[in-house]
């Protein structure tokens, strides 16, 4: 009995040698494994650069971009801003109804003839108010018996003469030397304003 009982003893301490051996050796192989897993997980090498390889050189200078919108904008001077705007401003310049054509004049005395080109929607009336004559007047002078006018056509009608007007010369200058008003005077050459370019030559009219 006690020698069966010694062979249990050696066979349950051999199990237990061997089932410790094994748990060694599967330690073992555990612990490469991490090692493996740790040398692996790693940093690469190849990803770290020798500082001392960069270049010191101090960084070019950028130049700074700066959209076309947000550009300051460069002031010009007051006055020449004036200028720009007083040259911009339309200036009224006098214009005389066929002033392009040459005016055909005839002398009488102290009064002068001139031939007026009649226009469309021109009236007998109205032609005599513009020269300050009265429509008979013009009837007969024209040999007309009768109002109807056709355009195109010159008609005589009397006037107090012609003006060249000189530089620096005013519309109401004009009409104190001639003593005609000086409405009567931009009625007959078809003006509507007072500014007067020198060189034109204005119609005076008989009042």
């Amino acid at each position: 009995m006690q020698k069966s009982g010694n062979n249990t003893l050696f066979l349950v301490v051999g199990l237990l040698l061997v089932i410790l051996l094994g748990l060694i050796f599967v330690g073992s192989l555990q612990e490469s494994r991490v090692e493996q897993l740790i040398e692996g997980a790693g940093p690469d090498s190849s990803a770290f650069v020798d500082e001392s390889s960069i270049s010191t050189l101090p960084p070019k200078e950028e130049t700074e971009f700066i959209p076309e919108r947000e550009k300051p904008l460069v002031e010009k001077p007051v006055a020449a801003v004036v200028v720009e705007e007083m040259d911009s401003v339309a200036k009224p310049v006098a214009t005389v109804e066929g002033s392009s054509e040459p005016k055909k004049i005839q002398d009488s005395g102290n009064e002068k003839i001139y031939f007026y080109k009649i226009r469309k929607g021109d009236t007998m009336y109205k032609i005599a108010a513009k020269f300050g004559n009265k429509p008979d007047d013009v009837l007969s002078m024209n040999g007309l018996t009768d109002m109807g006018l056709q355009a195109d056509k010159e008609i005589k009608v009397k006037i107090k003469g012609l003006h060249s007007v000189q530089d620096g010369e005013g519309m109401n200058a004009i009409a104190e030397k001639f003593n005609v008003p000086a409405k009567s005077i931009k009625v007959a050459n078809g003006l509507t304003s007072d500014a007067l370019p020198a060189g034109i030559e204005l119609i005076i009219p008989l009042k």
